[in-house]
């Protein structure tokens, strides 16, 4: 009936507003990632110890790695 028909209409119309806060919130993870990544490579470059580079590098990719599972930043 129209119960029924209203109430598949307001699903639909959250599923909608769902989707377009979650197209907002990747692209600004990607944002940040990309101010983050530039940011980090110009730390390392000025940085000029090799070891810490390194494990700068692996840290960072993990961190980065668990936060785009979860769609959130690990801090």
């Amino acid at each position: 009936g129209v119960m029924g028909s209203d109430r598949s209409d307001r699903s639909d119309r959250h599923v909608q507003v769902f989707l377009q806060i979650t197209n907002l919130l990747i692209g600004t993870l990607k944002y940040l990632e990309k101010i983050i990544s530039i940011s980090f490579s110009h730390l390392l470059n000025t940085n000029t110890s090799p070891a810490s580079n390194s494990s700068s590098i692996a840290s960072f990719r993990l961190s980065r790695d668990s936060s785009s599972s979860f769609l959130l930043p690990r801090v």
